[in-house]
């Protein structure tokens, strides 16, 4: 169990279990609308999940950007890790993985899986710290913990934005005192610097140092370092602050007073103290300040470019690592053994690096991606790691003549995830996601060997129920859909033709004929439908069918408003503004089916039709609820056991169960879980805990077709969870 303090008041926030509450839904074959049960919201009763359940993560292997590193500087297998939307991990040295430390994070605390900053306590190896917050207008803290990321302690509230477009990489925004675990210090994004002195208890605003930009993507402060030499009173004395976008604060009395100094960089990002001399990363450089004068050491191949990352050894500062943060792929990195004065470049023919990629559909040519953060394990032996935008890399000597880099990203799973498809065989999963298009799962343990598509966004993915091996995609360049195409596979996805779409047409859903795979149905965005019966060689355009079904954003579009019926291969279904339209030929003419309204989405609109069951299609609309018919639309029964209900799919049956098994993410009771129904909505099941609540959010479903209770769950930002039964 995950537990959560607020120190102000001590009051533990503990969701106690008490009891299932069982609501039965009942249809009235002749009515339209019936609200069958009682509401989902009734009471303030909290449904008891079960226990039967054990969750993981589909290995996926890194593929989001990772933002910070922190070693322990004396029990140097302490390793932690943040990234900008997949939270923040633990290294486990025994298994050689990174382990989630966030996944307590649920709906109703979802920014706080950002995390922002971090910081170690020399002292107390068992503590670390988080600046968690993913969006600056929403609620953030500094929280801590004393076993290692088990539990958390909320601190203090303040605003951060782990997913700011700005200043991400930077920091870190915290640090404690390496001579009194008492005082920590806190840079925020808009309300400056605070401190405290009384190990967290109390905080005050430090206000000699500046805000720094706290306009649109805030910066604020962001980079706090001590200087452990220089101590008076029990604590350190001088101690370092970066402002981006006005310089470095200097401190010579212990934190009670700063000054920006004179000559610093006006845009810091990273800093280390060693032997009294701070080394400092900027915009467009590298410095250090020796006995108070201020040296450029820029790498003289990269003068006036951007550098973030930077290591240096504390055994002999006069060895040190950085690395440009842009240009692409393969930005430089740099060591020099003389503290700067020459310079020698890595992954050259002067000297080598020999790249050992354990992901298989990793590119090498993505080593040192806007590299982040670099840390040397301390002991002075070279090792190094560094982060960047795909993981963390490795090397056991930055200083052989050919240096091996070794990723280290087993746990990490970090992609932003659009879409999921179970298919009925073949494939364990398919998944369409941000950056790296998406993967075909073929067992829960092992990595994809290759991504599904060669283009950066997956956002639509179909498959012919009686024919799994043939399906289709659409996917894009770049998130506002630029080159959307269509490509069609009929081994499974092994190799692909690609298909033009209606012209003038972009993003928007795909759905596959249940028997037919040369029969296609397109939702344009913001547009028409269209449909094929030649795999999309040749479009028509459907007749009666609704207009802007799928709102036209971005990829993040979450209309799945389309779908095709999984046991007649001539019917479609398709949802718009409280109306169920149907094709009974194919997609090429359509009629609204339900002669009373249903509300309207607010929010996530899926229309998913179960396996095996004519006619029998769940509509859900977010916060109006789950919707169900068995007579293609035309009559509508409301799933009231539930209250909001934002994801719907469906997986194998129950033992003895001749229905398919229904999976909803939603409400009950007024909290939020994934409830499992093995009776067509009739009673749900909580499956999910309090310990694990899909950090990140749930973003898509997919309901295994073979193993009962086997469930993905993708996330937007921590990759493919599975729930299975114990």
């Amino acid at each position: 169990m995950k537990y959560f303090y607020n120190i102000p008041s001590m009051t533990l926030i503990m969701v106690v279990s008490l009891s299932i509450i069982l609501f039965n839904c009942s249809e009235e074959p002749g009515g339209n609308l019936i609200d069958s049960g009682n509401s989902g919201e009734i009471g303030d009763t909290i449904p008891t999940p079960s226990s039967d359940y054990h969750w993981g993560s589909l290995p996926i292997g890194g593929g989001g950007y990772v933002t910070g590193i922190a070693i322990h500087p004396v029990e140097t297998d302490n390793i932690y890790i943040r990234t900008d939307v997949g939270g923040a991990y633990r290294w486990n040295s025994a298994d050689e993985k990174w382990e989630q430390m966030l996944d307590w994070v649920g709906p109703e605390n979802g920014n706080l899986f950002g995390a922002d900053g971090m910081a170690l306590d020399k002292n107390k190896p068992d503590r670390i710290y988080l600046a968690l917050g993913t969006k600056v207008d929403q609620e953030g803290g500094v929280f801590r913990s004393e076993d290692r990321g088990e539990s958390w302690t909320n601190l203090f509230s303040a605003n951060f934005e782990a997913n700011g477009r700005e200043g991400r990489w930077v920091g870190e925004n915290l640090a404690v005192d390496p001579n009194n675990s008492n005082v920590i210090y806190a840079g925020t994004r808009k309300d400056g610097l605070w401190r405290s002195v009384d190990d967290g208890a109390n905080w005050s605003r430090v206000s000699s140092v500046s805000r720094g930009h706290i306009g649109g993507n805030p910066t604020g402060v962001r980079s706090i370092v001590f200087d452990p030499a220089d101590k008076s009173d029990g604590r350190s004395s001088t101690i370092y602050v970066g402002v981006p976008s006005i310089g470095i604060f200097l401190s010579s009395d212990g934190g009670d007073s700063f000054a920006l100094m004179e000559g610093s960089p006006q845009y810091p990002a990273r800093m280390q103290v060693v032997d009294n001399e701070l080394f400092v990363t900027h915009s467009t450089g590298v410095m250090f300040l020796a006995d108070g004068i201020w040296k450029n050491i820029t790498p003289p191949k990269g003068n006036n470019r951007n550098y973030v990352a930077l290591a240096v050894d504390e055994t002999d500062n006069n060895k040190l690592v950085v690395a440009e943060r842009y240009g692409s792929f393969y930005n430089p990195i740099y060591r020099s053994s003389d503290k700067g004065e020459s310079w020698e470049q890595i992954n050259t023919n002067a000297a080598p690096a020999t790249l050992h990629v354990n992901i298989p559909w990793w590119n090498k040519s993505r080593f040192s991606s806007a590299t982040a953060g670099m840390e040397f394990v301390p002991g002075g032996s070279g090792e190094l790691f560094y982060t960047d935008w795909f993981g963390v890399w490795q090397t056991p000597n930055v200083w052989a003549s050919n240096t091996d880099w070794y990723t280290k990203v087993k746990g990490h799973e970090e992609t932003v995830i659009l879409t999921l498809v179970a298919p009925p065989e073949g494939a364990l999963v398919y998944s369409g996601m941000a950056d790296v298009f998406g993967f075909r799962h073929d067992a829960i343990d092992e990595y994809p060997a290759k991504a599904l598509y060669s283009i950066n966004e997956g956002f639509s993915i179909a498959v012919c129920e009686e024919s799994p091996s043939n399906i289709a995609i659409l996917g894009a360049r770049t998130w506002g859909g630029e080159q959307s195409r269509l490509a069609i596979s009929s081994d499974y996805g092994e190799t692909w033709e690609d298909r033009s779409l209606p012209s003038g047409t972009t993003l928007g859903k795909i759905a596959i004929s249940s028997t037919d795979p040369d029969r296609i149905v397109y939702v344009a965005a913001a547009g028409s439908v269209y449909y094929t019966t030649n795999r999309g060689a040749t479009w028509k355009q459907a007749e009666g069918a609704p207009e802007n079904a799928v709102r036209l954003t971005d990829i993040w579009n979450k209309d799945f408003a389309l779908s095709a019926d999984l046991v007649d291969g001539e019917r479609f279904y398709l949802f718009h503004e409280g109306k169920l339209f149907a094709s009974t030929d194919g997609g090429a003419t359509w009629e609204a089916q339900n002669e009373t309204d249903l509300p309207d989405q607010s929010g996530y609109l899926n229309v998913v039709s179960a396996p095996g069951m004519l006619g029998e299609v769940w509509v859900s609309l977010d916060k109006n609820g789950l919707w169900k018919s068995s007579n293609g639309g035309k009559n509508f029964t409301k799933v009231s056991s539930l209250g909001s209900v934002s994801l719907i799919t469906w997986g194998a049956a129950a033992p003895g169960a001749s229905n398919p098994s229904a999976y909803a993410y939603g409400t009950q009771g007024g909290k939020w879980g994934l409830y499992r129904s093995v009776n067509m909505g009739g009673s749900w099941t909580r499956i999910n805990n309090d310990d694990y609540q899909f950090p990140a959010g749930a973003k898509a479903l997919a309901g295994d077709r073979n193993v009962f209770g086997r469930i993905f769950v993708g996330s937007g930002g921590f990759g493919i969870s599975y729930g299975e039964l114990n």
